[in-house]
């Protein structure tokens, strides 16, 4: 197994709702892939870039808007000494609500489930409005001034309402697949989609036409961690969103598909421990 496949783990942490910052650097060694508990917006800048989101690989031109779910496996895939110059926002679900309530047309929910794609392009004789906040936005991010921080996310709020817009009015582009492992596709879209039930491994192996065997090291070997583990994952996350808008633990444990409390507690609390880790990885 190659180097790229043997570091999945989550990425970064979120203390508040909302975090932005800029990244720009050349760098040649592989980014392994990765998760985060927390959605992610990146705004792609300059360099030459193919980004992998689960089991779908973008080419990303300047001004590509990337939108990672929380828990998504991604990474992106650099060239050597290219350089890599994004914006990076980082949202929880709860600014998410909050922002869909702040929006005057709330009979008209929001959710970052509605975007068509993970790569999203908009284009200057379409949406010159759209791209010149992603010019102010990149601008205040790189500032040092007095209220800077308040001043990013009154940008930010600009830029999330007029991509909204585009999005509903139909007016942007999609970013380009390149590529797409019409297998690993398959395998997370149907673990996504029944994530609340109780997941068979071996029906989802025969409607592949492998082995249990031969599917669980296929996945592995794709994204550098076990179905079991993707699964326990993507659950966790879901057990957070339930339990940050109401539910108690009893409740979210069986709603997000685990069986056993007992498991699911230590799983939960686990999870909870490791959000106040130190952040060592790159933000990519």
């Amino acid at each position: 197994m190659n180097k790229t496949t043997t570091a999945y783990k989550k990425s970064g942490y979120l203390y508040n709702d909302f975090k932005i910052f800029h990244l720009h650097y050349s760098k040649t060694e592989e980014i392994p892939f990765h998760y985060h508990d927390f959605h992610k917006i990146l705004i792609f800048i300059n360099g030459n870039i193919n980004y992998n989101i689960e089991g779908r690989k973008f080419r990303l031109f300047p001004y590509d808007i990337i939108f990672v779910r929380a828990g998504d496996v991604h990474r992106p895939e650099l060239t050597k000494d290219s350089d890599y110059e994004r914006i990076i926002i980082y949202i929880s679900e709860r600014y998410i609500h909050s922002f869909e309530q702040r929006c005057s047309n709330t009979d008209i929910p929001f959710s970052l489930s509605s975007f068509p794609s993970n790569v999203l392009r908009p284009s200057m004789h379409i949406n010159a409005n759209l791209i010149h906040s992603i010019y102010r936005l990149h601008s205040a991010v790189i500032e040092n001034e007095f209220g800077s921080e308040l001043y990013r996310e009154a940008v930010f709020s600009e830029f999330f309402v007029l991509l909204i817009r585009a999005v509903r009015k139909n007016m942007i582009e999609f970013g380009d697949v390149i590529s797409c492992d019409e297998k690993l596709f398959h395998i997370i879209h149907y673990i996504n989609n029944h994530i609340t039930e109780d997941i068979n491994i071996d029906t989802l192996a025969s409607s592949l036409y492998l082995s249990r065997s031969r599917l669980m090291h296929f996945f592995k070997e794709k994204t550098g961690t076990s179905i079991g583990q993707y699964i326990a994952n993507k659950r966790l996350i879901l057990a957070r969103h339930l339990i940050e808008n109401g539910c108690n633990r009893t409740e979210a444990c069986f709603q997000c598909g685990y069986k056993n409390y007992s498991t699911f507690t230590r799983a939960y609390n686990k999870q909870l421990k490791n959000l106040f880790g130190c952040d060592t990885d790159s933000h990519a």
